[in-house]
Order: C-alpha cells, then sequence, then structure tokens
C-alpha cells in the first residue's frame, strides 16, 4: 500500500516538472517577439468651475453632487444641487454625460438634457447644473510612450 502511494506522489511531481520545463524552454510564438503593441491614449478631461477650481476626470465613470462643488457654491446654491446630480462616462469615442433624473436638471450649451440618457460632451461645452452652477468642460488627450 505504501508503495503505491510513494509512486502516485513520485508520478504527480514528475508530471509538475515536465509541465515546467515546457513552459520555460518552449519556444515564444513569432508575434509577441515582433509586434509592438502600443498603449492607448489616455484621455482626461478638465470641469472648470467658478473661483479658479477644476476637477480632472481621469476615471472611467464619475458621479457628481452637491458635495463635489462645497466651497464653489453658497450654501443656500448648493441645496438646488441633487446629492448625485450628473454623471460623465468615458468611452471609446469622448466622455459622455448624463443628468440623473434630478429637479433642476442639467443643460448643455443651454440645452436641458434631463431624460435624454447619455450626451456625449464636445470640447469647450458650456455646463449648467440646477441653473446654478456654470462649467466649462475641456478635453485633452495625451499619447503613452512606452
Amino acid at each position: 500500500m505504501f508503495n503505491i502511494f510513494v509512486l502516485a506522489l513520485m508520478a504527480i511531481l514528475a508530471g509538475i516538472a515536465i509541465r515546467n520545463f515546457y513552459v520555460i524552454f518552449s519556444q515564444k510564438s513569432k508575434i509577441t517577439e515582433t509586434t509592438r503593441v502600443n498603449k492607448p491614449k489616455k484621455s482626461f478631461a478638465n470641469l472648470f468651475l467658478p473661483k479658479d477650481r477644476h476637477i480632472i476626470i481621469e476615471d472611467y465613470e464619475k458621479t457628481f453632487g452637491r458635495e463635489d462643488f462645497l466651497g464653489v457654491l453658497l450654501p443656500d446654491d448648493l441645496v438646488f444641487i441633487g446629492k448625485e446630480h450628473f454623471k460623465i462616462t468615458r468611452m471609446d469615442d469622448g466622455f459622455y454625460i448624463e443628468d440623473l433624473d434630478t429637479k433642476n436638471g442639467t443643460t448643455i450649451n443651454g440645452n436641458e438634457i434631463k431624460g435624454s440618457g447619455k450626451i456625449k460632451l464636445e470640447n469647450r461645452d458650456e455646463i449648467l447644473v440646477a441653473k446654478t452652477l456654470p462649467i466649462k468642460y475641456l478635453e485633452n488627450k495625451m499619447s503613452w510612450i512606452m
């Protein structure tokens, strides 16, 4: 009985050793040796707020609400902005904004977007949050170098 256990254990160890030997010494694919992979362009955006403040957006998705604008607006004006007022999402072709069904809405260049779903932001768009907070949207793109 002991001999069978030892033989089984040795077979398992031999199998592991052969697999590791194969992984280490096997020939690499030519495609990985000859192909250069460029990293994607990293894009980000800036939201310019009153009082010389700005927010850099680097995440794929960011939800903004009244707490994000503390110190920019007076407390009396902050009450018009929802706790979660709008969301900016990065997609392959740029950034999109969506009003989160708030009472006082969000406008882009004077057009109300409440209930419209995701709207593509263009460079230099003017965002007005709850008719109280003007925001300038500026887009930047930079390439990553290997």
